[in-house]
């Protein structure tokens, strides 16, 4: 039986290739850790024997080492997540404009 292969492509273009699938585990036979994955999941593309999936605001939900390989999960973002992190983002750009208008600071 053939191996099924997949092509990861994060926003930033960093390509993640011959990636395994066991379950909802992606295996990498290549160093992967959590860095190449943070700010970088805004935009992913799946590739993969059955075509290409392009998503929007994914997660990485767990990465470990497993012998001598890198298994990974990623998930879409729920509408909750991404209404959350919006309103945190809100949150902290008013809280920089009360700092600039209380105390002249940038």
């Amino acid at each position: 039986m053939e191996k099924r292969t997949f092509k990861i492509t994060l926003a930033d273009g960093t390509a993640l290739e011959g990636l395994t699938l066991n379950g909802n585990n992606y295996i990498s036979d290549k160093k992967v850790t959590e860095d190449v994955f943070r700010d970088n999941l805004s935009k992913v593309t799946i590739e993969g024997p059955d075509g290409a999936q392009e998503h929007e605001n994914m997660k990485l939900v767990q990465i470990c080492k497993v012998g001598t390989k890198y298994w990974f999960i990623l998930a879409d973002k729920t509408a909750d997540e991404v209404a959350k992190e919006a309103m945190e983002a809100k949150m902290n750009e008013m809280k920089q404009a009360m700092k600039v208008l209380l105390t002249g600071e940038v």
